[in-house]
């Protein structure tokens, strides 16, 4: 997504769900980290709090493992949650 604020106002807002999981991305790269990840039916999206830190949010790092619903705005395969809640067990 660029840095375009009026692309992210003219996005239309998506809801999804799935499982929470960590993986390595950017591998050799000043940029390598430990990512946040949502797996669903229609494949794995990189998961960030839209306006959050794109390197480490620790309040989405304790959700691995949960299954949750995410709204927000989806770009290609980056998920920029507006909201996320946490499916009862």
């Amino acid at each position: 997504m660029s840095g375009n604020k009026k692309n992210i106002t003219a996005a239309k807002e998506v809801e999804i769900q799935g499982t929470v999981f960590l993986k390595k991305t950017a591998s050799r790269s000043k940029s390598e980290h430990v990512a946040v990840f949502l797996k669903t039916d229609k494949g794995d999206f990189a998961l960030r709090k839209l306006g959050g830190n794109p390197f480490y949010d620790e309040s989405l790092h304790q959700l691995e493992g949960k299954d949750i619903t995410a709204k927000g705005i989806l770009d290609k395969k980056l998920m920029m949650a507006t909201e996320i809640k946490t499916k009862k067990p």
